[in-house]
């Protein structure tokens, strides 16, 4: 089962000895790259908006304004304790995120042989599209490639990648021996994200500890990462899908996606070693 989901992980494109050979800065914060424009462009509307804001506030204090600081003063909502209560509020969100993606791979791990890849695939598709944010990966895997897209492109492409996702779960979560998930915790990650970590329980053998990272994306979080012994997929797939792109380009890369699903369809795709 180990060796399973570190080819899941490594999404069957590499052998899993490669996996370690990967530089450590391929695999260590991608979240942050993930946000690093869009934060820069919030910050700099943020500090424009911030001075025009302050600088009216300066000028006029209205009695509405006078009123609202009293009362925030006389019920102790303090930005502090406000800040408190949404952090409280978004931890209580984010695991059960993690806990469903666990309970519906749990589901077709113990009904595996029962509904064979297709029924599996069927079963996962809705949590996984439910779960992950498709579209944020899909632009941080094709890095400088994804701004070159036009629409379609981009559409065919994480529409695609979905599609990957979803046949590596249905074909890699294929048995059942005694395993359970467990929920170790959760914490904030760089202000926007959040950390759940999680841990498959294998009866007569290691434990697979899982780390995912979420981001709030309109009212729902997401997963965009899954990191296993400290390996982000998401680094890892971004070092695998520019090395396509060099050589085959964007339809070379759709193509390759397409071979792995249907590989992954005849079971094909099979954890390997070095030897």
């Amino acid at each position: 089962m180990k060796l399973i989901l570190i080819a899941l992980l490594g999404s069957a494109i590499l052998p899993v000895w490669v996996m370690a050979e990967l530089p450590v800065t391929e695999v260590q914060n991608p979240a942050a790259e993930i946000t690093r424009t869009e934060t820069k462009v919030a910050d700099e509307k943020g500090q424009v908006s911030g001075q025009q804001e302050n600088q009216a506030a300066q000028q006029q204090t209205t009695p509405e304004k006078a009123g609202q600081e009293t009362s925030n003063k006389i019920n102790g909502q303090t930005a502090g304790q406000k800040e408190a209560e949404d952090a409280s509020t978004l931890k209580a969100q984010a695991t059960p995120v993690v806990e469903k993606l666990n309970n519906s791979l749990l589901e077709v791990m113990k009904r595996a042989k029962e509904l064979g890849y297709q029924g599996r695939y069927e079963l996962l598709e809705p949590v996984v599209r439910e779960v992950y944010d498709f579209k944020a990966i899909s632009k941080y895997v094709l890095g400088k490639h994804w701004d070159s897209l036009v629409p379609e492109q981009k559409k065919n492409f994480i529409e695609k990648l979905t599609q990957y996702g979803i046949a590596a779960y249905a074909s890699q979560f294929n048995d059942y021996s005694g395993e359970q998930f467990k929920i170790l915790g959760e914490e904030p990650f760089r202000g926007r994200f959040r950390v759940v970590k999680s841990i498959l329980e294998v009866p007569d053998d290691e434990n697979v500890n899982f780390v995912y990272i979420l981001r709030k994306t309109g009212d729902s979080w997401k997963i965009i990462d899954v990191r296993y012994d400290g390996v982000s997929d998401l680094a890892l797939k971004r070092s695998q899908f520019t090395e396509i792109l060099g050589k085959k380009g964007f339809d070379g890369l759709l193509a390759k996606l397409d071979e792995k699903i249907a590989n992954y369809a005849k079971g094909k795709n099979k954890p390997e070693n070095k030897g």
